[in-house]
């Protein structure tokens, strides 16, 4: 119950691999991370470097075995860049994790002060924290977003 004070959302950037399971997998976990991101109560962070590689992925042959249509899969890339705030990276990208992709994903993180960066990636998820950004699994985040409930 909130007193008084609108509690914040908590403020996510979802990795590409989260996104891609959210699509393709509607009774997955990170579906339901995507869907408190439509229903308003979690904040979506993004950049056009991650939307990019999104509609990249989420186009290649090997997932036409899920059924969903050319259209479908760019539909859910339009409502990924609706539902999300979205940031420009700006200044150099820090070389972090080896993977100049992974990178972009934290500095998208970090410039835009989100909380949590949620990511299945070994890379992104055993450094744990970077700056003030803690990169968690989508079973932790509905974890926290179930205690703040």
């Amino acid at each position: 119950m909130l007193s008084g004070k609108a509690r914040e959302k908590i403020k996510v950037v979802l990795d590409v691999n989260i996104l891609v399971s959210a699509l393709f997998f509607p009774h997955g976990k990170p579906r339901l991370i995507w869907q408190l991101v439509e229903d308003g109560k979690i904040a979506s962070i993004s950049c056009d470097q991650i939307l990019d590689k999104l509609l990249e992925v989420i186009i290649r042959p090997k997932f036409d075995k899920y059924g969903l249509s050319f259209a479908e899969r760019i539909g859910f890339g339009v409502r990924v860049r609706y539902f999300s705030s979205i940031i420009n990276i700006s200044g150099d990208v820090p070389a972090v994790t080896g993977d100049h992709e992974d990178d972009i994903v934290l500095a998208c993180a970090v410039q835009g002060k989100a909380q949590y960066l949620i990511s299945g990636d070994p890379h992104l998820k055993n450094l744990g924290f970077f700056e003030a950004v803690e990169v968690i699994t989508v079973d932790t985040l509905l974890s926290r977003f179930a205690e703040k409930e």
